[in-house]
C-alpha cells in the first residue's frame, strides 16, 4: 500500500513538472520528467502524451510521428484490440 501511494506520488510530482515546463517552453526540463515517468511506469500514457505536446509545441512533424510510432508499440505491445484514452487519442489526432 504504502509503494503503490509512493509511485503515485512521483508519478504526479513528475507530470506537474513536465506540464510546468511545457507551459513556459522547457523542453529540456520536460523530458526530464518524461523520463522519471517512463522509469516509475513505462506503460504509461501521459508521459507519451507530454513528450508529443512538446513536439507539437516544436513543430517537428519528423517527432510526432516517431512519438506517436514508439508510443503505440510500447502502451499498446501485442494487444491488437489496446484503445488509447480520450485524451491521447485527441493529442495523437491534433499531431497527425
Amino acid at each position: 500500500m504504502l509503494q503503490e501511494r509512493l509511485i503515485a506520488a512521483v508519478m504526479d510530482a513528475a507530470d506537474e513538472l513536465a506540464h510546468r515546463a511545457l507551459e513556459v517552453h522547457d523542453g529540456n526540463q520536460s523530458r526530464y520528467a518524461i523520463g522519471v515517468l517512463e522509469a516509475v511506469e513505462p506503460p504509461s500514457e501521459a508521459g507519451w502524451r507530454t513528450e508529443l505536446r512538446i513536439e507539437i509545441q516544436n513543430h517537428d512533424t519528423d517527432e510526432m510521428n516517431r512519438v506517436v510510432d514508439d508510443m503505440c508499440a510500447r502502451v499498446g505491445g501485442e494487444d491488437p484490440d489496446y484503445e488509447f484514452s480520450q485524451e491521447t487519442a485527441e493529442i495523437v489526432d491534433a499531431a497527425t
